[in-house]
């Protein structure tokens, strides 16, 4: 959704202010909508051991990518122009998460059922 109305702000003529405020509030609620879910299956996937290293990665990732975007943001813009340049950042880095949520959500069951299957016998164990 925070896609969606990313891409409805940015192609609102200068003229609608109001509009373009509105499309952007709503951008600005949705966009990070998907954060805490993301780190809650990480933790549920993940052996208490290695979830901070876990975590970490996922971070590192996510800022690798806020670190690059402004450069490529600025080749793409050299090229075209600067509409265009964040439309497609701005598209291409969600269409990415898409896919890759949409990957986990097969393996997301199972894995989460290996891990309480461990951490059961670990209990069991001790």
């Amino acid at each position: 959704m925070g896609a969606i109305f990313m891409y409805l702000a940015i192609t609102t003529p200068l003229e609608a202010k109001t509009q373009f405020l509105v499309f952007m509030c709503l951008t600005a609620v949705f966009m990070p909508l998907s954060s805490a879910n993301v780190i809650a299956t990480v933790y549920d996937i993940t052996v208490p051991e290695v979830r901070s290293t876990a975590q970490a990665s996922e971070y590192f990732i996510e800022n690798a990518g806020a670190a690059f975007a402004p450069i490529i943001t600025g080749i793409i813009a050299d090229a075209y122009d600067l509409k265009t340049a964040i439309l497609l950042i701005c598209t291409v880095a969600w269409l990415l998460c898409f896919f890759f949520y949409l990957g986990a959500i097969f393996t997301i069951d199972k894995d989460s059922h290996d891990l309480r299957e461990q951490m059961a016998k670990r209990a069991k164990s001790m």
